[in-house]
């Protein structure tokens, strides 16, 4: 998929229109009144009044703000370009390794030693899901030594396989699946797997070199766009391939103006080409189609570090996050650790990380989205990195190209921040709601397969609501 080249068939402010960006519905009974009972003037005055308070409980007056500290910031480091986001004055998110897929290779601050020859193949053993490991291709038709030697022979960090002994939901039977960064397996009767050199690297070699050619550096004064004036740092980098192929790119954070508000930017003057590491394949899940194979951000900035031990993840007790999977909301409460691979991905769309009350938290959520680009945007992990920005399938993309990623933070729990995420989004697109019988009028949704409904059961005639 190439970027220089835009389709017909989607949105013309989108790249990749192929697949839309899943807008989720949860399965809940909408009790929503028809409509509302006569109230006397004063009474209806003062309902008003506490409606516009609940909607604008999330962002302080201006007058607050003006002599308040941001309530999101993000300090950078000047010599490294290293990142630390805020939430309320404590540290949340503290930033990860910066990597470029471009010219056909990994790009990082430091090169990474090639692993010694892979093993020689063995029997598989009856396993199934290779620990932290990552499926980038499968083919058919296979066996035990095929699907072995396929993964010795390909030109990639294959370091584990996996045949289907049993036809699966996402394959048929006798399917090899090839897999990057193994480490582990774990019991199954369904597939044999064998991870035949646990030394090769989680997700591929880093032979190109990230250099820093202009340090972290805010700009005088302020700007303005779309979502309001902002403060801008950005750094400079040049990736160097193995072969001498360069590319320019800026890394950059806008910090608005309303306190609640940042923007990362990745910005590549020239275009870039060899971008793609990964292709897309697609299988019919429970819930629509779902990807089955996920390629890295090509440009992971922004990239967090959810192992740090100042990370809000640090603190389980409290921390949880809430995700859009497919056509479901995911909620992870408190002790379910990070988002993983399995929480993100191209079906994937915003995550929301909150400090939970109920645990002595402070009712704090932070929305991390794409701003730009939603169709072709992702997130997902690489090792202890959650990473951000444009799916790894994208073969190139155009000179002047910018992607956008949004953070923004509220202090009245997950639902005050994504009313608020939705505010700023909808404004900055000039997007207009427009009348939803959906949301207008009492209503229920049901999972797929169930019902009710009322029905006539014969012969007892008897009628279930």
């Amino acid at each position: 998929m190439d970027l220089r080249a835009r389709s017909t068939m989607g949105a013309t402010r989108d790249y990749c229109p192929r697949r839309s960006w899943q807008v989720p519905v949860l399965f809940v009974v909408l009790l929503l009144y028809n409509g509302s009972p006569a109230v006397a003037p004063a009474q209806q005055q003062q309902q008003q009044q506490q409606q516009q308070q609940q909607q604008q409980r999330s962002v302080p007056p201006a007058a607050e703000r003006a002599h308040a500290p941001p309530f999101l910031r993000v300090a950078v480091d000047s010599v490294d370009s290293s990142y630390v986001v805020s939430v309320g004055g404590k540290p949340w998110l503290h930033s990860g390794t910066l990597r470029f897929f471009v010219n056909g290779e990994w790009h990082g601050v430091h090169t990474t030693t090639p692993p010694p020859p892979a093993s020689i193949c063995g029997p598989g053993q009856p396993h199934k899901d290779i620990a932290t490991g990552s499926v980038w291709q499968h083919f058919p038709n296979a066996t035990d030594a095929s699907c072995c030697a396929a993964c010795q022979a390909a030109p990639r960090a294959c370091n584990a396989w996996a045949r289907l002994t049993s036809a699966e939901p996402t394959f048929p039977q006798d399917t090899c699946i090839l897999f990057e960064g193994g480490r582990g397996t774990k019991p199954s009767s369904s597939r044999t797997a064998q991870v035949i050199d646990s030394s090769a690297p989680a997700l591929g070699q880093i032979t190109g070199t990230l250099e820093l050619t202009a340090p972290p550096s805010t700009l005088p004064g302020n700007g303005s766009d779309r979502f309001g004036r902002y403060v801008k740092t950005s750094a400079d980098w040049l990736a160097t391939s193995s072969k001498g192929a360069t590319t320019a790119f800026t890394t950059s954070f806008r910090t608005y103006a309303n306190g609640r508000t940042i923007v990362f930017e990745q910005a590549i003057a020239k275009g870039a080409i060899g971008t793609a590491h990964k292709n897309v394949t697609f299988a019919d899940g429970v819930h629509g189609q779902l990807a089955t194979t996920e390629p890295h951000p090509f440009l992971q900035f922004p990239s967090f570090n959810v192992s740090h031990p100042g990370s809000i993840f640090a603190h389980p007790k409290q921390a949880g996050f809430t995700g859009w999977q497919g056509t479901m909301v995911r909620i992870h409460g408190p002790f379910s650790g990070a988002p993983t691979t399995a929480d993100l991905g191209l079906s994937s769309g915003p995550v929301v990380v909150y400090d939970g009350l109920e645990n002595g938290g402070s009712n704090h959520a932070l929305v991390v989205s794409p701003a730009t680009h939603f169709k072709g945007a992702t997130m997902l992990r690489w090792g202890d990195d959650w990473t951000v920005g444009m799916s790894g399938e994208i073969t190139g993309v155009p000179a002047g190209f910018k992607h956008e990623t949004i953070l923004v933070a509220g202090d009245a729990g997950v639902t005050g921040a994504m009313d608020y995420y939705g505010k700023v989004m909808r404004e900055a697109h000039d997007v207009k709601k427009v009348p939803d019988r959906v949301v207008g009028k009492v209503g229920y949704w049901t999972d797929n397969g169930a019902y009710c409904a009322l029905r006539t059961l014969a012969p007892a005639a008897t009628r279930y609501l």
